[in-house]
């Protein structure tokens, strides 16, 4: 079930962790005019638009797949190709490392 994303800005509040793993972030944020807003901000690719936002508690957002469901097909495939290139770029230099020490150049 996908909910309808906002742009608005409410001002500045307070806010409350619903959920957080490795992937996702929920927030529940008590805006200074009497309004909700949850943000999902997603932890796969550092981005200054990791965030999405809707207006209301949509406190049933409580796990990986039911966040994964609010972004489009465009954003997941950014998501996909940014941790790709991050894998392999950690791939190899632990395969460096490994291949150091096998040649004893480090210990």
């Amino acid at each position: 079930m996908r909910i309808k994303r906002t742009r608005k800005n409410y001002g500045s509040g307070s806010g409350k962790k619903l959920f957080n793993s490795d992937m996702f972030r929920v927030t529940l944020w008590y805006h200074q005019k009497d309004s909700l807003r949850t943000v999902i901000e997603c932890k796969l690719f550092p981005d200054f638009r990791n965030e999405i936002c809707f207006d209301g508690n949509h406190s049933e957002l409580t796990s990986d797949a039911l966040c994964m469901e609010q972004f489009t097909g465009r954003e997941i495939l950014r998501m996909i190709k940014y941790q790709k290139i991050e894998s392999f770029k950690e791939g190899k230099s632990a395969k460096a490392e490994e291949i150091l020490t096998c040649l004893y150049v480090r210990q």
